[in-house]
């Protein structure tokens, strides 16, 4: 799942749904389960450090890691997988935004994309994805 910390509108909600729906995955099938990590990778990684990460994700679900590095390694990341990001300030804001792509992507163990798993549909819905796909 590509989001950011700062991001306060329907991430929060979005990251939230996804440890929902792993959790009901995790109680119906806990070995197909423990074969999904749970990734959020930054797209603001001036803000995002690592330390700031590790208390965000862990909010979610516990197996959730927060990935971070350099704005160029973030920029590569976000070109490999077709992920938009991009700063925007609004005119004498103090802080800024980062409009993104709200997607969260559900990888094999090869690294291949399998499929776009429904976070915006509700826990069931992610749950569903996960068993359908995962081995």
């Amino acid at each position: 799942f590509f989001d950011y910390v700062f991001c306060w509108s329907v991430s929060l909600l979005d990251l939230q749904l996804i440890g929902q729906g792993l959790r009901q995955f995790e109680r119906s099938d806990p070995a197909r389960a423990a074969r999904v990590q749970p990734i959020f990778v930054t797209t603001d990684p001036e803000r995002d450090t690592p330390a700031v990460l590790k208390e965000y994700v862990a909010a979610f679900h516990p197996r959730l890691i927060g990935l971070t590095g350099t704005p160029e390694q973030i920029a590569d990341v976000k070109k490999k997988f077709g992920v938009f990001a991009e700063k925007r300030q609004e005119s004498g804001a103090t802080e800024y935004l980062v409009d993104h792509t709200r997607i969260a992507l559900l990888f094999g163990p090869d690294g291949k994309p399998i499929a776009i798993v429904p976070h915006d549909q509700g826990a069931e819905p992610i749950a569903g994805a996960l068993d359908r796909w995962v081995a």
